[in-house]
């Protein structure tokens, strides 16, 4: 079933891995 918090936890997550890998390019800018 593909309720509103799966579409948000998936969303989350997305975000969460781009930004520890646009983290690790730029370092000095968190």
């Amino acid at each position: 079933m593909n309720t509103a918090f799966d579409v948000l936890g998936v969303i989350l997550g997305f975000a969460g891995i781009a930004y520890m890998i646009y983290s690790l390019c730029r370092p000095e800018k968190f």
